[in-house]
């Protein structure tokens, strides 16, 4: 446990600089924290309404129809879009000069932007670390199912272009995919319904597997130090920050371990999970809906006698109302199914929405359960304990001191450096050490 009296206490501390007089915040420092801010402002004003505009006129084209609606002589405005956003392009190159290129690809990125770096900081700044973790949830479920989602985007984009192909039959192989299409999303959101808990029951597997065992990933510079930590001399100024630069890296990661396996125990028991079992299920109504509209809009390319349709001008969002309205039992006058095959497809579109409602119930009553079975938690509680209890034991069997121990240490001696981990100390309850069977001090 120790080395020739414990290497902690023969170390050479940092030499401290004296500032002549207190120091005063720099005021330049503050104007360009408030001049970014402010630019990012401005960017996400341009690329809000910039991403909304790209994304619902590839589904509708509202632009053109809303000129119709308040006159239709202003309908060849529309020619000219084109030119407004080259032109609000060429005004961010000249305001922006050097940084235009970073403007530019903040807002081609934005959304990916929002997700990972502006609503992870807002809710860290609100303390809310179960929903950053239900975030990780939902991006590794992204990541975690992949091939679905390519296998979705396959399906309809095969469906479209069927669809827009002239002639009965491709009309016949569009409907035929969207059906496939449906029965795929069924199939899929059940088993996701039914594992709601597949995140967490991962992160276990995870942490129980991982061989952290071996914390520093800096062997041989630690080695190359063990002369100077096993004799009884003081270590040198440069081999104290060489060791101090290593117990800093793999005690930052004990504890980011630690608050992790704290943190993911907390989501557990927390009902952002069960929002997150409903939210992935909820994806089934959605996807649901667009198989329901490409199915109508094959079904009506095939026969236009199939539905009656208000004005007799068939539109995106006519077909959409529609399905809508079927889903949920509803009638509308927009769109009536006009013979017994487009009536069969409406009430397959009424049992759809039945069984959307009947596998989200499912998804809840799965994730509450889960939420609460105290044995699947102890187990969890115990993978986490034990492999945060090896990296603590591997950490004190590599530096001499025990993790606690080494953070009261660094505090004397890198103030600046320890404010981390502080936090991260203060952030874990005590009871979350000590619980449980398999309870350790790490």
């Amino acid at each position: 446990m120790t080395a020739e009296i414990n290497v902690w206490w023969r170390l050479t501390p940092p030499a401290k600089e004296e500032p002549d007089s207190p120091a005063e915040p720099d005021p330049s420092v503050e104007t360009t924290r408030r001049g970014f801010w402010h630019r990012i402002h401005l960017l996400d004003l341009v690329a809000a309404p910039s991403w909304f505009y790209g994304v619902t006129k590839a589904l509708v084209d509202w632009d053109s129809a809303l000129l119709r609606a308040i006159n239709p002589d202003l309908v060849w405005l529309t020619n000219f879009r084109f030119l407004v956003i080259a032109l609000l392009l060429l005004g961010l190159i000249l305001i922006g000069r050097k940084l235009a290129p970073l403007w530019l690809a903040y807002i081609a990125l934005w959304p990916l932007l929002i997700i990972a770096w502006r609503v992870p900081r807002i809710l860290y700044k609100r303390d809310q670390w179960n929903y950053i973790v239900g975030l990780v949830h939902i991006v590794w479920s992204g990541f975690a199912s992949i091939k679905n989602f390519l296998a979705g985007v396959v399906l309809v984009g095969s469906t479209l272009f069927f669809l827009v192909l002239p002639g009965t039959w491709t009309a016949v192989v569009s409907f035929v995919l969207a059906t496939v299409f449906q029965a795929w999303l069924i199939v899929s959101a059940v088993k996701a319904g039914l594992r709601p808990s597949r995140f967490l029951s991962k992160q276990r597997d995870l942490i129980s597997r991982a061989k952290i065992d071996r914390i520093s990933t800096q062997e041989k510079e630690l080695e190359a130090l063990q002369p100077a930590i096993e004799s009884s001399q003081n270590l040198t100024a440069h081999q104290s920050a060489k060791f101090l630069e290593l117990a800093s890296s793999a005690l930052l990661v004990n504890r980011l371990a630690l608050f992790w396996a704290y943190r993911v125990h907390a989501y557990r028991k927390s009902p952002a999970i069960i929002a997150y079992g409903a939210m992935s299920v909820l994806w089934l109504f959605v996807g649901s809906l667009v198989a329901a509209v490409l199915a109508n809009r094959s079904m009506y390319q095939v026969d236009p006698g199939s539905l009656n349709v208000e004005g007799g001008e068939p539109t995106i969002v006519k077909f959409t109302y529609y399905a809508l309205t079927s889903m949920t039992g509803g009638e509308t006058e927009v769109m009536e199914p006009a013979n017994d095959f487009a009536l069969a497809v409406k009430t397959a579109m009424m049992f759809i929405g039945i069984l959307v409602i009947l596998t989200l119930s499912v998804a809840l009553i799965m994730s509450i359960r889960y939420s609460r079975d105290e044995k699947d938690a102890e187990q969890t509680l115990d993978a986490l304990r034990d492999a945060t209890g090896r990296l603590s034991t591997g950490f004190t069997d590599a530096f001499y001191l025990r993790p606690d121990e080494a953070v009261d240490r660094l505090i004397e001696l890198q103030p600046g450096f320890a404010k981390w981990l502080i936090y991260l100390r203060q952030s874990i309850p005590d009871d979350f050490l000590r619980g449980g069977r398999s309870s350790r001090s790490p």
